[in-house]
């Protein structure tokens, strides 16, 4: 019986081994077969031809390298050991994410408040190669915050409050006018195994880079953002926009900018004021190379999505290069759609996922229906030069009929190693 056993078991690894070899081949003949390709819908290419667009279009199984360069699509196929679960690197920009990605670490930010004092705890989350498991350790930041009322309240999720400069982490707490005391940027050099609120000294090794005086409630922050070495600090001082400047290394302030075309929607007798109101929650595209950094802000617009986009340089001070008003340009998906800014050549240019809408055929969840991406040019008086559309293959696995039956009778779920994605898109 023993050797039965044996001998059956030789023809099913050889079974086994034909699929897990068939499947390879078929991987690798199809590195090939993707669609990447620049569909031009209006306007003239030459507008993006002076710059290079890069990225990866990927799944749990392979990835595909792309760069445009003069017009020319280039590829290159990668196909991983393993499988591994897919996630996005661009909706990092938002903040709104969990967790955040933040330089090459994935980050919480959390209120450890006790008594009525400002502590906060990070968690640093590490994973092994295949992400199948996951790891935590911890920083404590002792702050000089107190806050008044029932609950605690911020203006932006805390993660708004982490930013990177390399390897080191920075993290400044978000604070709304209930908040009182004095705050600051503070630089988190170790994490410990166990989330111990009560670690000092050496067992906690955090940096106070530069306080941060809340002038009694007058002074509400809503995140820090990188630029190369150094931080950018976004304010709110009454009602309207702040954003300074810092050296990562010295903590020395560098500049300050009012932005006056913004005002708080919450913010308190202004209703006459011209400008636009805004949400607190942004998105920042920082772009170290040349020491620029670009916001987009949603603000309050009648019957429609619109944003005011921000284009500031901390090379010397703070100094407003571009500032223009969109209006978004489709469906999107808040946890599954990106958006990328950057101004470069006197030229903003927009990149955008957002859904496809069909006549004929009905996907009752938004997140589950094909995705496009589309790349706009402005100039600096805010002209559009250039529409087009990436098209790649990343809608392949989730065919159209498929998620139409699936999501209405089963439950469709997508698949989060087969799904494809467009990610690190990057255009310089």
């Amino acid at each position: 019986m023993v050797n039965l056993k044996r001998h059956a078991a030789l023809p099913l690894g050889l079974i086994g081994l034909a699929i897990v070899v068939g499947l390879l081949i078929h991987l690798y003949q199809l590195r090939g077969d993707g669609t990447l390709v620049l569909d031009d819908i209006r306007g003239d290419r030459a507008a993006i031809e002076d710059v290079t667009i890069s990225g990866v279009v990927k799944d749990g199984y392979h990835e595909t390298a792309f760069r445009m360069e003069e017009g020319t699509m280039h590829t290159r196929t990668t196909l991983y050991d393993y499988p591994m679960r897919v996630r996005s690197n661009m909706l990092a920009a938002s903040k709104e994410e969990y967790p955040v990605v933040i330089g090459s670490g994935e980050y919480d930010a959390e209120n450890a408040f006790y008594d009525g004092m400002g502590r906060y705890r990070i968690v640093r989350k590490n994973y092994n190669r295949n992400r199948s498991e996951m790891y935590r350790s911890y920083a404590i930041i002792e702050t000089g915050l107190r806050y008044t009322g029932d609950k605690i309240p911020s203006t932006n999720r805390h993660e708004y409050g982490l930013a990177a400069i390399g390897d080191r982490l920075f993290f400044v707490p978000v604070t709304t006018s209930e908040y009182k005391g004095e705050s600051g940027i503070y630089e988190v050099r170790s994490f410990q195994r166990y989330p111990n609120v009560r670690l000092k000294g050496e067992e906690n090794d955090v940096r106070l880079l530069t306080p941060i005086a809340l002038e009694e409630g007058k002074v509400e922050v809503l995140g820090l953002e990188s630029v190369g070495g150094k931080l950018v600090l976004l304010l709110m001082k009454e009602g309207q926009l702040v954003i300074q400047a810092y050296d990562g290394d010295t903590g020395k302030r560098i500049g300050e900018l009012t932005v006056r075309e913004l005002v708080s929607v919450e913010a308190e007798g202004m209703a006459e004021h011209p400008a636009e109101r805004f949400y607190p929650n942004y998105e920042a595209f920082s772009h170290p190379e040349d020491e620029m950094i670009t916001f987009r802000f949603d603000i309050a617009a009648d019957n429609k999505r619109a944003m005011r986009v921000i284009s500031l340089s901390v090379a010397d001070g703070v100094e407003r290069v571009h500032s223009q008003r969109l209006n978004y340009p489709g469906n999107q998906d808040r946890w599954k759609d990106f958006n990328y800014f950057i101004y470069l050549h006197d030229k903003l240019y927009m990149l955008t996922q957002v859904a496809y809408d069909y006549a004929d055929i009905h996907i009752p969840i938004a997140s589950h229906k094909p995705r496009r991406i589309v790349i706009r040019v402005y100039s600096s008086d805010e002209e559009l030069l250039y529409e087009g559309e990436l098209k790649t293959d990343m809608n392949a696995d989730e065919l159209e009929g498929i998620l139409a039956k699936e999501a209405e009778v089963s439950g469709y779920s997508p698949s989060s190693v087969k799904a494809r994605i467009v990610d690190n898109i990057r255009i310089q």
